[in-house]
């Protein structure tokens, strides 16, 4: 399998640049559910080198723009912090090739 990761990722950074006011040209969404993880890199280095790291950090914030993307539906039902990191490792192996969350140090027994 190659490394990929989703292409809803990529329809999420411009709402996250939108977000912190920035105004920068993204290319356009791949036509399938999944983008090269080399294509993203390239998308995020950029981001970096014009508007520093903290950008990268805060793009997160653009999911509040974009209440019908199902991973955020999915997310947003979590009860507490626990459950929606249990929610995100379900769902990242769809999300990404290979990256993983690992949570090292939890309140509760039901995280790994």
């Amino acid at each position: 399998m190659s490394d990929f990761s989703a292409a809803a990722i990529l329809r999420l950074i411009p709402l996250g640049l939108k977000r912190q006011g920035i105004d920068m040209s993204i290319p356009g969404a791949p036509q399938t559910a999944h983008m090269s993880v080399e294509d993203k890199r390239n998308v995020l280095d950029t981001i970096a080198s014009r508007h520093g790291e903290h950008a990268l950090v805060r793009l997160g914030e653009g999911v509040a723009d974009a209440p019908d993307e199902p991973i955020l539906t999915a997310l947003a039902m979590a009860r507490e912090p626990e459950d929606l990191i249990a929610r995100w490792q379900r769902l990242e192996r769809y999300v990404h090739s290979q990256h993983r969350v690992r949570l090292v140090g939890s309140c509760c027994t039901t995280c790994h």
